[in-house]
């Protein structure tokens, strides 16, 4: 995966319309890097690219009672443009 900031954004949006349910950060990251622990600088882009979306509406966080970020997709019908 090209860890470029869009194709962070595209890959993380695919990844999330595939969840029935809010998903949190770092599993979210480990499925983006098939199934490892993402390096820090993959992490921090894709915190990055996280919350660059969420500033967008694209997607929503939430906190749970242990403080740890659930994301979510806002809309279903947001096209996926990820096979362009």
């Amino acid at each position: 995966m090209s860890w470029g900031h869009g194709a962070v954004q595209r890959v993380l949006l695919a990844e999330l319309h595939k969840q029935q349910q809010a998903i949190d950060t770092m599993s979210l990251l480990r499925i983006i890097c098939d199934g490892d622990d993402p390096t820090f600088s993959q992490g921090q882009s894709g915190r990055r690219a996280l919350w660059a979306l969420a500033r967008e509406g694209a997607v929503a966080a939430q906190r749970n009672s242990a403080g740890i970020l659930f994301w979510c997709i806002t809309h279903r019908g947001i096209t996926d443009n990820t096979k362009t």
